[in-house]
């Protein structure tokens, strides 16, 4: 069987397989099914997610507290921004483990033997894990799908406007401060104080047009009859790509290295499968001995994006030296590639995220995807931020009624397999994490 094949039959026998419905279920037995006639040995790793409730009430509340910051004094307008903010980029995790209750179930084949034996051997391998997500989302509005382009816009747009109003706030503050001490400064205090209050109106309708765009979203998802993606691409392109280089290492296993195929559950609805396995057995999978390459919407986009790493304020870099293999075997097959760095400026993740947070360096995410020219005020962004790569590409079918099997390039998917396959051989050449 080809890529292609994989994902004709997995589209032709399940279709959309959402989180929680009973898709799930025949999603996870055809996964069994066509792993075992490939020559591997799956089996099932239960976790816990929250459902899609969550997801839209922690979205409205914390879209509360910065409009409710509108009418309060700016000092508290800002620190409850900057308590948003805060959670968002950490206390979030946390809580959402917590709260997990909802059943999920992840799927790992093993190659030699099956995962746990692995773990229960005292002197095993390193290990290679090629990863990718079988659930699919529901489908984003019509009108959501056309502000895609304005989006670009308004974020960094907004970003900018609200960084700049922050800034004079903080310099406010100490202007009034020592105006306390040296009343001489009062009149140059005021003076700031006044471009801080006009800063704040300009921030507000910078920032405006998103949380209007932030709060329509949430009242939609809340309200409106949703439809699911059939997930030819996302990620049905991912689950072939994996059952196709599966096929071939049965027939040719590289040396060195203990391989697995891990399919995930509710990547869409926070990345759950991944986070939870990565929690699990991170103290088993060290990171020096472990390898990632997850694959993720490689059956449309013309550009290969090359992971680099994530983050602003706490910065996680990938190893540059699998960065530039990974290069130099796409350009072998032809693909083009361009560099990304994962930041509020890109977008969404995928489930190499919290295995490059855990501090997994040996990580690399394979996503086909169309280039678009960064917007200024994301360039301007980028710059102000110094992320290491600037880029913004974009997919426009996926999580609409358009990812469906006939918009997938076999000849992507093809090419996407080489390329996996070549990185996974190379990198178990290497004896990948024996450093």
């Amino acid at each position: 069987m080809s890529a292609f094949q994989f994902l004709a039959g997995l589209q032709e026998t399940v279709g959309a397989r959402r989180a929680g419905t009973s898709s799930e279920e025949k999603t996870l037995a055809w996964l069994e099914e066509r792993c075992r006639e490939i020559g591997w040995q799956p089996e099932r790793h239960p976790f816990r997610y929250i459902g899609e409730w969550y997801r839209h009430v922690l979205f409205l509340l914390l879209l509360a507290g910065p409009v409710a910051a509108i009418w309060l004094p700016r000092w508290a307008g800002l620190i409850i921004v900057a308590l948003v903010l805060s959670f968002m980029g950490s206390g979030r995790k946390r809580i959402e483990l917590a709260l997990a209750r909802t059943p999920g179930t992840n799927l790992i084949a093993g190659l030699r033997r099956p995962f746990r034996a692995y773990l229960a051997d005292p002197e095993r391998p390193p290990a290679l894990i090629y990863c990718a997500h079988y659930d699919t989302a529901r489908c984003m509005p019509g009108w959501s799908q056309r502000l895609r382009s304005v989006l670009r816009i308004v974020l960094p747009l907004a970003l900018l406007a609200f960084g700049l109003y922050a800034t004079l706030e903080v310099v406010n503050l100490i202007a009034h401060l020592l105006s306390q001490v040296a009343p001489a400064l009062a009149t140059a205090a005021a003076t700031i104080d006044r471009l801080a209050g006009w800063g704040g109106v300009v921030a507000l309708i910078a920032v405006a047009p998103l949380l209007l765009y932030l709060l329509a979203s949430a009242a939609w998802r809340l309200f409106a009859r949703q439809q699911d993606s059939p997930g030819a691409d996302d990620n049905g392109s991912g689950v072939a790509v994996l059952l196709e280089v599966g096929r071939r290492l049965a027939v040719d296993r590289p040396p060195g290295v203990e391989v697995f195929l891990a399919f995930w559950g509710a990547e869409e609805l926070g990345l759950y499968g991944s986070r939870q396995f990565v929690h699990a057995f991170r103290e088993e999978l060290l990171p020096e001995r472990t390898a990632i390459i997850n694959v993720d919407c490689v059956g449309v986009g013309q550009y290969l994006s090359v992971y680099a790493g994530q983050g602003v304020l706490i910065r996680r870099h990938v190893d540059t030296q699998q960065m530039e293999q990974l290069e130099a075997i796409a350009q072998r097959h032809g693909v083009p590639t361009i560099r990304t760095w994962e930041s509020i400026i890109t977008g969404g993740s995928s489930d190499h995220a919290e295995w490059v947070e855990r501090g997994y360096r040996h990580t690399a995410s394979l996503i086909r995807e169309d280039y678009r020219r960064p917007s200024l005020p994301a360039r301007i962004l980028g710059f102000l931020l110094r992320l290491p790569y600037i880029t913004q590409l974009e997919l426009k079918h996926i999580h609409s009624t358009a990812d469906v099997l006939e918009v997938v390039r076999s000849e992507r998917l093809e090419e996407s397999a080489d390329i996996a396959e070549a990185l996974g051989r190379e990198m178990g050449s290497e004896g990948t994490g024996n450093e």
